[in-house]
């Protein structure tokens, strides 16, 4: 059954909430899905005496003398980081019910509909979430569970914070977020809304994003079957010899098998390397790129021809 919720709908609700953590989860949790390595490989170079062709690695990054003054002071507002990313979450589930015909408006009763629907088998769910079972329990236990400590929070201010920590006490019950699951509930709703919006699935990168969020909270939410991989993040671009072509242009004969083994080799890692790769060639004058994210990178040898429609939706001139 296709989702009939409307996206921009859910856009409005959330809009600023979503703002607001993206500042939050960059400056305070220091969460990034971009690269800070750079692997240049020259494929018009010989191979040296180990059959390698010469690569250069290069690392960069920025350094900001007010960013230790920032993150302590946004340490302060942890209380709020986490009852914004549950008031999301929330606008999220209350966005789902509605499009089956839940009409719930307190939290409680969010849950006894949720529960009503699914346990019938009759929920509707938006392709990020029915497309991703165990993600899909993950979020609405997360939900459960949170929300009498959201509450507390906004309600009574039974919660502290000590160092980097977030105690919250609910009746008898209470609940300490690290640092480290606070930073993974913010970022796991916050991509999750991202691929809900463009109704879609989550991309391969953010799935194994989510899922090591979704493990770090796995006390929490208590869902089996979330595992945790090991994520390194990095840039290749192959400067590659070309051929022309006058009907279909530029080409390049690559092995992108090796390409991939050089990348694995050069950032080591015992999880996954996460790598987008731009492809520069250079032939009669004229210079041609390809720009493939993580995922979308070719596999095998291929010759990439710059007419190619296969290739057509990474091509930049």
């Amino acid at each position: 059954m296709l989702f009939a919720g409307d996206a921009s709908l859910l856009s409005e609700m959330i809009s600023y909430e979503r703002g607001a953590l993206e500042f939050i989860r960059t400056k305070l949790f220091d969460q990034t899905e971009e690269s800070h390595a750079k692997l240049v490989i020259d494929l018009s170079k010989e191979k040296t005496v180990d059959g390698l062709r010469p690569v250069t690695v290069a690392a960069f990054g920025y350094a900001s003398i007010s960013a230790e003054a920032v993150r302590s002071a946004l340490s302060q507002f942890r209380p709020l980081a986490f009852a914004s990313t549950f008031k999301m979450h929330d606008l999220i589930v209350e966005w789902i019910l509605r499009a089956n015909g839940s009409k719930a408006w307190a939290f409680k009763e969010k849950v006894i509909d949720y529960e009503k629907i699914a346990g019938r088998g009759a929920l509707s769910e938006p392709f990020a979430l029915s497309a991703w079972t165990t993600g899909s329990k993950a979020f609405w236990a997360l939900y459960k569970v949170l929300m009498p400590f959201r509450n507390k929070v906004i309600h009574s201010g039974a919660f502290s914070v000590d160092d980097d920590a977030l105690s919250i006490v609910s009746k008898e019950r209470a609940l300490t977020l690290s640092h480290a699951e606070q930073g993974a509930y913010v970022r796991a709703i916050c991509l999750l809304a991202d691929a809900i919006l463009d109704n879609c699935c989550l991309s391969r990168q953010n799935l194994l994003i989510v899922e090591n969020d979704l493990h770090d909270l796995r006390d929490i939410h208590q869902v089996p079957g979330v595992s945790f991989r090991s994520l390194r993040f990095a840039s290749v671009e192959v400067i590659a010899p070309a051929s022309y072509d006058p009907c279909r242009g530029l080409s390049a004969c690559l092995d992108f098998d090796e390409i991939r083994e050089r990348a694995e080799f050069v950032f080591p890692t015992d999880g996954v390397v996460i790598f987008d790769l731009t492809l520069r060639a250079h032939a009669e004058g004229r210079d041609v790129r390809w720009s493939f994210p993580f995922f979308s990178v070719p596999s095998g040898h291929k010759q990439i021809w710059e007419a190619d429609p296969e290739y057509a939706p990474y091509l930049s001139t």
